[in-house]
């Protein structure tokens, strides 16, 4: 079973936009958000048949989340579609990287997303015997994207993910998460990230909350691991 600090889940093949890297100062050279982007959601095995992306639970594995950071599984709904269904989901970034003396390359990857969709359910509900228990397990907020296409209200709000990475050499491709995070190939090695995130949408009862993630790693260990659904904190949460 992979760990459940971070867990993976979702994406969609982006438009592919490759820009030449240029300087950036003290080492540091700048690269296309989209090598980024395009590298995610290269399998689609836990809430099938969206793309995956990086899903998290809290220290004590009470709660686990889903927020769409990179726009995937909004792009999965326009696909499926035609293009009459959009959360508006906008994201931004950096991507740098520098040249390592072993000849590997570090990469820094900053991110902003705003209108991502974002849902969560108690592991205590969850049959880890059932395969594809992310996509059959009862939500306690929001709605998953195929929800959303069958008419649920969506759990929109702001994410932001600033991670730090080792790759295979400089202008290498960028990794999918999922993999570098579950099976980092050679050459490849999270080195740290911080990850934020709120949500404002419903419970099942139709009551109103808010979704709240914080993840910190620092190479050895999380620092921090919190998710969780407060009652009657909803607000604005894409300014």
């Amino acid at each position: 079973m992979t760990r459940l600090r971070w867990l993976p889940l979702i994406s969609l093949c982006l438009v592919l936009a490759v820009s030449s890297v240029v300087q950036a100062g003290e080492g540091w050279k700048n690269r296309s958000f989209d090598d980024f982007l395009v590298a995610q959601g290269t399998t689609s095995v836990f809430v099938p048949p969206v793309p995956d992306y990086i899903g998290w639970a809290d220290g004590d594995l009470v709660t686990f989340a889903l927020v769409d950071y990179a726009g995937l599984a909004n792009a999965w709904i326009e696909n499926e579609t035609g293009g009459t269904q959009s959360l508006g989901t906008r994201v931004y970034g950096t991507v740098k990287e520098r040249a390592r003396p072993d000849g590997r390359a570090e990469v820094r990857v900053k991110l902003e997303a705003r209108n991502a969709l974002s849902w969560a359910l108690l592991l205590a509900d969850a049959d880890f015997n059932d395969p594809l228990v992310f996509l059959n397990t009862p939500l306690s907020f929001g709605a998953r994207a195929q929800d959303v296409i069958n008419g649920a209200e969506p759990a929109l709000g702001k994410a932001s993910f600033d991670l730090t990475f080792m790759n295979a050499a400089p202008g290498a491709p960028l990794p999918d998460l999922v993999q570098l995070l579950n099976d980092p190939q050679p050459g490849q090695a999270p080195l740290s990230f911080k990850f934020e995130s709120k949500a404002c949408g419903l419970k099942p009862n139709g009551a109103s909350a808010e979704l709240r993630v914080r993840q910190s790693f620092n190479g050895q260990a999380f620092t921090k691991e919190i998710v969780e659904i407060l009652d009657d904190k909803c607000s604005d949460h894409n300014n």
